[in-house]
């Protein structure tokens, strides 16, 4: 059985759709086709994201698609600044920081466009809140923002530091990964 096969007989016995599966892993249902007719081999972070949300074990998986697994792993410090870079809220040190590692790390793409979402949906709040401040409220709003953005990356560096995936929760996808599988 091929890891499409796989993928695609572990979702059908959850009973969920392609396009309920592309919603828990966070890509599109093009994607899951893709890689459950073969078309495309699954990037690492995607295929730990299906193993995770489809509780298979990756030991089932052929060696070679297990080396390609490890082989995968970025190093922690240009993560770790990534996401401090999402506390700026400013895009700029962020695409910055993506220019310095892109060729080193293509695969990195995916956190850089996580934590630009991140910095523009929070910035989507702040911005008229702070336009507003002179009202009680959106001062709530903006320091309430403040925490929760410190609070995320601090999640999201401390998932890093034990090697686990990323993760922000996005209000709107603006920015997404044309190339991805």
């Amino acid at each position: 059985m091929n890891l499409g096969e796989i993928i695609r007989s572990e979702r059908i016995k959850k009973g969920w759709t392609q396009e309920d599966l592309a919603v828990r892993i966070h890509t599109t249902s093009k994607t899951i086709q893709r890689i459950e007719s073969g078309k495309v081999k699954p990037r690492s972070y995607t295929l730990l994201s299906l193993a995770q949300v489809l509780d298979f074990p990756l030991d089932r998986l052929t060696p070679k698609e297990q080396v390609d697994l490890q082989e995968e792993k970025f190093p922690i410090v240009p993560r770790i600044l990534l996401h401090l870079s999402a506390l700026l809220l400013l895009i700029l040190p962020t695409y910055l920081l993506w220019i310095w590692v892109k060729r080193q790390f293509p695969g990195l793409k995916k956190e850089v466009l996580q934590v630009v979402n991140f910095q523009v949906n929070v910035l989507a709040v702040m911005i008229p809140c702070g336009f507003l401040a002179f009202l009680f409220f959106p001062v709530l709003i903006l320091a309430g923002m403040g925490l929760f953005t410190w609070v995320m990356v601090g999640v999201n560096v401390v998932r890093i530091l034990l090697e686990e995936n990323s993760y922000y929760p996005v209000g709107v996808e603006i920015f997404r990964d044309r190339s991805e599988s």
